[in-house]
């Protein structure tokens, strides 16, 4: 558990100063949305993943950065939920054999995550919705990575819906 923890404050950190894919839009309809890809050991798995990625309906296009661990997927929350877009990822055979697995964590930006406090509070509002195993947060960068269980399909709506009635504003990263 630890080591997921590392690997996602590393990868968070990265995206305040990334900006790879960061300036196109996305398709109406869709949504372009960061995850935190954990098990991205060099290039070859990033194009693993990407592979896998856009084969599945509904994503649009997928860029994955192994330096960063981030992968930048845009995609249709109408045909796929961001929480299914994670089980793609966990699910994509990886290049080290089987006892090795990537697993991805949304990115949200949430603005008022300035402390210990603010944290446990947006934290406490995530794992209230269904399909959410676990929230990491950042606040160093107002932000919060959401990692989800094996079965459901949680949204981003969802997620920023449950923040809001917290009292924060959330967004995509």
């Amino acid at each position: 558990m630890q080591i997921l923890i590392a690997i996602s404050t590393a990868a968070i950190l990265a995206l305040s100063s990334a900006s790879l894919g960061a300036d196109e839009a996305a398709p109406a309809g869709s949504a372009k949305q960061t995850f935190v890809v954990q098990g991205l050991h060099c290039p070859p798995c990033s194009s693993t993943v990407e592979s896998a990625l856009k084969q599945v309906k509904g994503i649009q296009s997928a860029k994955v950065d192994w330096k960063t661990k981030n992968a930048w997927i845009t995609f249709d929350e109408g045909v796929i939920s961001a929480q299914q877009v994670a089980q793609k990822i966990a699910t994509t055979p990886h290049m080290m054999g089987r006892n090795m697995h990537y697993e991805a964590s949304l990115a949200l930006k949430v603005p008022g995550v300035k402390d210990e406090a603010a944290a446990e509070k947006a934290k406490a509002a995530l794992v209230e919705v269904p399909g959410i195993a676990a929230v990491y947060a950042y606040p160093q960068q107002e932000s919060v990575a959401v990692r989800f269980g094996g079965t459901g399909k949680a949204t981003t709506a969802e997620l920023i819906a449950a923040l809001k009635k917290a009292g924060f504003d959330a967004a995509p990263f």
